[in-house]
């Protein structure tokens, strides 16, 4: 029984995990919160919630190059959205 709810408990915090990565790139667009989402991808919270939702590191690496000018254009002061 204690194996099943350590599971369970584990895929909550897996879908967690996405959900914050999710949430992120959403508000990369958004003028109010771009700067701590910058701060998020390019600092140690994006490996650890990735790590949570079970990316690889190559799949951290390919999240992060999609989007890398994304994030550079946002320093410029450029407002994009993703399509």
């Amino acid at each position: 029984m204690g194996f099943l709810a350590q599971e369970t408990n584990g895929e909550r915090v897996q879908y967690l995990a996405e959900a914050v990565i999710l949430q992120s790139l959403a508000d990369l667009c958004d003028r109010r919160y771009c700067r701590d989402c910058r701060r998020f991808f390019r600092g140690e919270g994006f490996t650890v919630w990735a790590d949570l939702a079970g990316l690889s590191p190559l799949e951290q690496i390919r999240l992060l190059s999609m989007i890398q000018k994304t994030i550079q254009n946002h320093e410029y002061g450029h407002e994009y959205t993703f399509s």
